[in-house]
């Protein structure tokens, strides 16, 4: 649904948190190793699905790979959860998790990043980095073979809200927007789920939705994971 643009190449061992949602051995979404048996994602690239999925739904660890992703390692999962408030309409509540069977084996390319304190304000105008196997672009037909990264700005949400509502959009307190200045940097389809990281390496986002990619005035939307409602699922459903 949501959608790197306009960034570069990156390494997994500067994302060990970054992992790939696969669907009949395809990338499907990102995710974020929270635990050692939790995965945070976007709610809308779970839902609809069986809570315990079949064995062709897997995460991949530790790879730089997504495309046909090679490398790293395979996890079965043992349940999916999307938040019980997820609005398929308004892409609300956009926050889900996903229990694997297998813990993941930390090491310099698989590790958890830290979830930010529920409340924490995130500056406007403050750096941060989203991830992930997304399109290079929005007529892109196919996602990178590599993982890409990008840093963007974050936007004032009453500006963003102001330029979306004129698409029939809500900008709702569960988001953030960050990016469409029009330099031409993004998260795009493909992106979904994966992480939006501040500068000390705080997971604040989730990669949610957006109005095409990097289009000047229509930032990217990010699952305010320091909202109170969003920090409390988290915190109940994966005890993070």
């Amino acid at each position: 649904m949501e959608r790197i643009v306009g960034g570069t190449n990156a390494d997994i061992k500067d994302f060990a948190h970054q992992l790939s949602l696969e669907v009949m051995f395809m990338h499907s979404c990102g995710a974020s190793v929270i635990s050692e048996t939790f995965a945070l994602t976007a709610a809308h690239c779970v839902f609809g699905m069986p809570r315990q999925p079949p064995w062709f739904v897997r995460l991949r660890a530790g790879s730089t790979s997504g495309f046909l992703g090679i490398g790293g390692e395979m996890h079965a999962i043992d349940y999916v959860e999307p938040h019980a408030s997820f609005n398929k309409t308004t892409t609300d509540f956009d926050i889900g998790l996903i229990k694997v069977k297998r813990p993941f084996t930390f090491s310099s390319r698989i590790s958890p990043i830290k979830v930010v304190d529920e409340r924490h304000y995130v500056k406007v105008g403050s750096i941060a980095t989203v991830s992930g196997w997304g399109m290079t672009s929005e007529r892109a037909l196919f996602t990178p073979w590599t993982l890409h990264s990008v840093d963007i700005p974050v936007v004032d949400r009453s500006a963003c809200n102001h330029n979306y509502t004129a698409h029939g959009a809500k900008i709702s307190e569960r988001m953030i927007c960050a990016g469409g200045t029009g330099d031409g940097k993004d998260s795009c389809q493909g992106d979904s789920g994966g992480p939006l990281i501040s500068q000390d390496r705080q997971l604040i986002g989730v990669v949610s939705w957006g109005y095409g990619c990097a289009r000047a005035g229509f930032p990217g939307i990010y699952t305010n994971v320091a909202h109170p409602d969003i920090r409390r699922f988290i915190r109940e459903a994966a005890g993070v």
